[in-house]
C-alpha cells in the first residue's frame, strides 16, 4: 500500500486556495451570487476565518455558505450573522479541549 503524503497535499491545497482568492476580484462581477465552501481540518480549519477576511477585503461577500467539520462551524457562524471579528473572538476564547 502506498503512503499518501498529506502534508504536501495540504500545502498544495493552501496554495490553490490562496491563488483562487486572489483572482476572485477579477472574476466575480457585481450582479453575480457567490457561494463559499469550507472544508474540515480540525484546528487548521480556523484558517477559514482568514479566508473570510481576505474575501471581505476584496469586496466579496458570499451569499451562500457550506462546510464540513470545522468549516461547518466557521461557515455556520458566518451564515447566521456573526461578524468575522466575532468569529475570531469565539475561536480565541473557546476552550477547545472542553469542546472536543
Amino acid at each position: 500500500m502506498r503512503h499518501v503524503n498529506r502534508k504536501g497535499t495540504n500545502l498544495l491545497s493552501g496554495f490553490f486556495a490562496f491563488f483562487f482568492c486572489c483572482s476572485l476580484p477579477g472574476i466575480v462581477s457585481a450582479g453575480e451570487r457567490t457561494g463559499l465552501v469550507l472544508s474540515g481540518g480540525g484546528a487548521r480549519g480556523l484558517a477559514h476565518i482568514g479566508v473570510l477576511k481576505a474575501l471581505h477585503e476584496h469586496g466579496i461577500h458570499p451569499s451562500a455558505v457550506a462546510g464540513t467539520s470545522m468549516g461547518s462551524i466557521v461557515g455556520g457562524l458566518y451564515a447566521t450573522g456573526y461578524s468575522i471579528e466575532q468569529i475570531e473572538q469565539i475561536a480565541v476564547e473557546m476552550d477547545w479541549k472542553e469542546a472536543f
